[in-house]
């Protein structure tokens, strides 16, 4: 890991790097904390072709902070693929960015935080058919509505 800081007044700032990734290992195939049934194989990044990287900016003042952060990472829990009949597990790149900032009044302290996360994978409703004029189910010859 390659951690960088700086200091300029009332500010700093803080660069890290991780280009070694290890993941949490899941149970064994047939064990009671497994989530299935089957045993699907797991793609993992290249630890050093695909690093994490963070950083954050801070300002610490009279009464009050505010600090802004920033992330591309892996996630940790694998997914199955986004595929009909998943075959694999895999990680999905995460983008993260937020803020956050303390003001004190009196013996009163009120914090605050926003915070934005994209690149979770999530598998996307498919239809059976790859033809667009394609009736849904429910309106197919099947149908139990007249």
């Amino acid at each position: 890991m390659l951690n960088v800081k700086g200091y300029a007044g009332d500010w700093s700032a803080a660069l890290i790097a991780i280009p070694e990734i290890r993941f949490d290992e899941n149970p064994v195939v047939g064990s009671d904390f497994y989530p299935g049934t089957v045993s699907l194989s797991e793609h993992r990044p290249d630890s050093f072709e695909d690093p994490e990287v963070a950083g954050a900016i801070e300002g610490i003042f009279r009464g009050w902070d505010v600090a802004f952060h920033g992330a591309w990472i892996w996630n940790d829990q694998p997914r199955p693929d986004g595929e009909l009949v998943p075959t694999r597990l895999v990680h999905d790149r995460l983008w993260m960015v937020g803020s956050g900032g303390n003001y004190t009044l009196g013996s009163w302290l009120f914090k605050t935080e926003l915070a934005y996360l994209d690149g979770l994978g999530r598998r996307p409703p498919r239809r059976c058919s790859t033809d667009p004029t394609a009736r849904p189910a429910s309106e197919s010859q099947w149908s139990s509505r007249p």
